[in-house]
């Protein structure tokens, strides 16, 4: 599809609000009846819903990105979430953070005025924020996260360890988890060498009390290997799939 169409139904989307939410549980690595002992949190997804077809995030975002619609998206995500969770008072959620959003200084207003809105208790939300996008802003990402930690909202850093884990950095940014990038995780069923990877990982997080996620855990191998190496969450279709948040809370 040429780039024009893809903007135009991106641009209608945002026009028509023809956007949902999906969530995707993070649970105890260790388990029970081959399930999580507990979910601890539920990411909080973004799909597109239109007539014939939907686009995946990963053909909308980008266009998004590159004709200034992320921080309206992500206005509209954060918004949206807090409104259909605020009488849930069960689980915790994650948000994503596009860098756009993350390097903007009204964000942390625009939060603190959502949260009071709709009443919600930041220590139920975790705003999730790429390392790239961290490292790329490092001092604006520094200000972003210590200005939603000092509301007692929680801190990914998501996509952990693509290569610019710095141990400066981690110790700069204070994230609360640290989220395992997913292509090391899913590769450490055919690669070796990538559970040394998430070794490491695990013990650098260990090292400054971060609790660690592992994504795109899709089979028992995978998890178990993670259960040994002591990760302390996983997400992926092995726990469950996206499902619409709607189903989970009753709330349309």
């Amino acid at each position: 599809m040429l780039s024009h169409k893809l903007v135009e139904r991106v641009s209608k989307a945002m026009k028509n609000q023809t956007f949902k939410l999906y969530y995707q549980p993070i649970g105890t690595t260790q388990r029970k009846d081959n399930k999580p002992k507990k979910i601890v949190m539920n990411e909080i997804l973004l799909r597109m819903i239109e007539f014939p077809s939907g686009l995946s995030p990963a053909e909308f975002i980008p266009v998004a990105e590159n004709h200034g619609y992320m921080r309206a998206i992500d206005d509209w995500v954060i918004e949206e979430t807090f409104r259909q969770i605020c009488k849930d008072g069960k689980f915790k959620y994650s948000i994503n953070l596009s860098s756009i959003s993350v390097n903007d200084s009204a964000l942390l207003k625009h939060i603190a005025k959502l949260s009071k809105k709709y009443s919600v208790d930041p220590t139920k939300i975790c705003f999730e924020i790429t390392e790239t996008a961290a490292i790329a802003n490092l001092h604006t990402a520094k200000r972003t996260i210590d200005g939603l930690k000092s509301m007692d909202f929680t801190v990914a850093l998501d996509d952990f360890g693509g290569g610019y884990q710095k141990i400066e950095y981690i110790e700069l940014l204070k994230p609360d988890y640290l989220k395992i990038v997913g292509t090391i995780v899913k590769d450490m069923a055919v690669d070796p060498s990538k559970v040394n990877v998430v070794k490491s990982l695990k013990l650098l997080a260990d090292a400054f009390n971060i609790k660690t996620i592992a994504e795109y855990v899709e089979n028992d191998y995978i998890w178990d290997i993670l259960e040994e190496l002591g990760i302390d969450y996983v997400q992926g279709f092995a726990i469950d799939h996206p499902k619409p948040l709607e189903d989970l809370l009753g709330v349309h």
